[in-house]
């Protein structure tokens, strides 16, 4: 290496470290935006991610991707990433966004390392090019069309996927040996965080297609076989193939959104959508108004083709000339295989971008070279420095975009609110902005936004339930009762229709009814630790103690920090006289709670009667000083004064 070249070298060791300071700076206002949506089902409702033993049985368990038995899904190293973050800090959303915004630094920073090897395989290490890979990466990490990739948490996924799917084209490139082992264990990784790392061996066989004109069959052995066992172990768990191809789902679209032959159409069109967006990502929206495509004759769907035949011919034609190029094309078509095959509920998702959009990072990566290139011919002299002026532009662009677009992911009215200004006819953003108005209490504008979703989705049952908890609340209990059981008997996997409907049944007093609905949610989730509480506190209220015990015993082995339960299961043991079981249950809620004047009350009742008169007195003055003036307390602080006996048996 000569001395000119040795400055350039210094200064690239510390590139990565420069693309995980900005990528941190520009999603520094994201680390408190709330969950969203999915993350509800798959997160925070979901309890087998609280516990590391479960971890084992993610990966063969579908069922544990989410409380919601219908929305099962084989992905169970993001399950892995979940019980990390519960375990590290419980619901606290700011080690959910730290995982997320770290894996898209890793991702970039392997993005700089591919795009530098590209460059090596294609044009050497000429220091002339080598602020290319570092620029691309830049714009990777800034870009705003990745924003929902980031800060929705249930998009980890992606995230996670392209970590794997990316490691593994970067030990492919790399060479044999131990990369080459590097690159089938990523592989595997890839495929048990989300289906979509399916496509790499496409990516690979297109790599070598483009870079080294050749079929290198028995290097892509081990990753067909690995992609086999794949498709088995998918079979094997859920009893039907990953894609089963028939007439019904084809051209009917039998137990699917839209037909196979429909939803071919219309992706076609979304890849120019989608190709927009990566040039100039604006009016970006979770949830857009995107029509289906029924017949090929439509003018929008005959442009849309012409423009993917296009690209496609031009990769295949430029592949010599541009290899960079033209597998940055490859690459975006392949990575959008899986969305232009199945059909998704969701017609267009910006998070889809995410790994296919690395494709138009290598695509521009090749022109900039090329641009560098002529720009060393005097007429094409400014040509580079023209390129550059501008990506250093939509960098900058991007990043003021990105940072703002963050503030729109706070909660739950800042991102549904933008979705209704820019597509009202979206029924998930008039679900979520009722549900939002039913919890502030403002039921007339709660009632707007759920007979819009009644007129946009009449069947469907989150519709339902939103207008049955809205007529409980607002005294038309009987019609309430009727529309949440018509979301259960629409959806009769999700326990939320019918633990609403059980809280109307309590409180009119019709516990028995109550009690087989909780017991229905036990069912449907084992592990819900709420609905056995709710049980076996209404055996408590019946004077059931033997069955209210057995409840709240079930309800604290599946969550030892379920306070209510600890709470009234103490309580009953010091009604009964148990108190050694008395105190080591209260003690457990103390350590949760130590501000519930009825605890520390009855914490003091259980020092009385155990003859530790010090300690009853401490626990009555606490009692007394977090609600002023109550009677008991105070009589019995004079009572210990006094030295008089204990009386009686406290109740739960």
């Amino acid at each position: 290496m000569d001395s000119s070249s040795k400055p350039l070298y210094i200064s690239r060791k510390y590139l990565p470290v420069f693309l995980i300071l900005v990528v941190l700076t520009i999603y520094s206002n994201s680390v408190q935006n709330s969950f969203h949506f999915d993350d509800y089902h798959s997160i925070v409702e979901n309890p087998y991610i609280r516990y590391p033993e479960n971890i084992p049985s993610f990966f063969t368990s579908p069922e544990m991707f989410s409380v919601d038995r219908n929305a099962r899904m084989y992905r169970p190293l993001l399950l892995v990433t979940y019980t990390f973050n519960y375990w590290l800090g419980g619901y606290d959303v700011f080690g959910y966004h730290l995982v997320n915004i770290a894996l898209h630094a890793l991702n970039v920073i392997l993005i700089y390392l591919i795009l530098s090897t590209l460059l090596s395989l294609w044009r050497g290490n000429e220091g002339f090019y080598q602020g290319v890979p570092f620029l691309l990466a830049l714009l990777f990490g800034v870009h705003a069309i990745n924003t929902q990739a980031v800060n929705y948490i249930s998009s980890r996924s992606v995230l996670l996927v392209t970590f794997f799917y990316l490691l593994a084209f970067y030990g492919y490139i790399k060479g044999t040996g131990r990369w080459y082992l590097l690159s089938i264990l990523a592989y595997i990784c890839a495929l048990l965080s989300k289906e979509i790392g399916f496509t790499l061996p496409f990516v690979l066989i297109a790599y070598d297609f483009i870079f080294h004109k050749r079929f290198p069959v028995r290097r892509y052995l081990p990753f067909l076989a690995v992609a086999v066992w794949y498709l088995f172990l998918r079979e094997m768990l859920f009893g039907v193939p990953i894609v089963e191809v028939s007439y019904k789902t084809l051209v009917e679209g039998k137990g699917m959104s839209r037909s196979m032959y429909v939803n071919l159409l219309t992706q076609i069109e979304a890849l120019v959508f989608y190709m927009g967006k990566l040039i100039l990502p604006v009016n970006l929206n979770v949830d857009h108004y995107f029509p289906v495509v029924r017949s090929p004759l439509e003018p929008s769907f005959i442009g849309s083709l012409l423009i993917v035949a296009f690209l496609l011919s031009f990769a295949i034609g430029i592949r010599k000339r541009a290899p960079i190029v033209s597998l940055g094309i490859l690459w975006f078509f392949i990575a959008f295989l899986p969305e232009t095959i199945l059909p998704l509920n969701m017609i267009i998702n910006e998070h889809r971008t995410y790994l296919p959009g690395i494709g138009f990072i290598i695509f521009l990566t090749g022109l900039a070279v090329t641009a560098a290139e002529a720009s060393r011919q005097q007429r094409f002299r400014y040509l580079f420095p023209g390129a550059v002026f501008l990506l250093a532009g939509f960098i900058l662009f991007n990043s003021f975009a990105t940072y703002s677009r963050n503030k729109v992911w706070k909660d739950g009215y800042t991102l549904w609110s933008d979705v209704i200004k820019k597509n009202s006819l979206s029924f998930n953003a008039n679900l979520e902005m009722g549900k939002y108005y039913l919890e502030k209490e403002d039921y007339e504008k709660a009632f707007l936004f759920a007979r819009r979703t009644l007129k946009l989705a009449p069947g469907h049952p989150s519709t339902y339930h939103l207008l049955g908890l809205l007529y409980v609340k607002t005294g038309q209990t009987e019609r309430g009762v009727k529309f949440l059981k018509r979301a259960i008997a629409l959806r009769p996997s999700r326990p939320h229709a019918y633990l609403d409907l059980a809280f109307v049944y309590m409180d009119l007093g019709r516990e028995d009814e109550a009690i087989k609905i909780f017991e229905k949610v036990a069912n449907l989730n084992p592990f819900d630790d709420k609905a056995n509480y709710n049980i076996g506190y209404l055996y408590m209220k019946k004077g059931q103690m033997q069955k209210a015990e057995n409840y709240f015993l079930k309800a604290i082995k599946i969550n030892p920090s379920n306070y209510p339960a600890l709470y009234n299961l103490g309580g009953i043991y010091l009604f009964q006289g148990m108190l050694k079981n008395a105190e080591v249950y209260l003690k457990k809620a103390l350590m949760l709670d130590k501000d519930d004047p009825d605890l520390n009350l009855n914490l003091g009742l259980l020092y009385e009667r155990l003859g530790k008169r010090e300690k009853a007195a401490e626990f009555f003055k606490k009692a007394l000083e977090l609600r002023p003036g109550w009677d008991l307390p105070q009589r019995k602080l004079k009572e210990l004064k006094e030295g008089l006996p204990d009386t009686g048996r406290s109740s739960p």
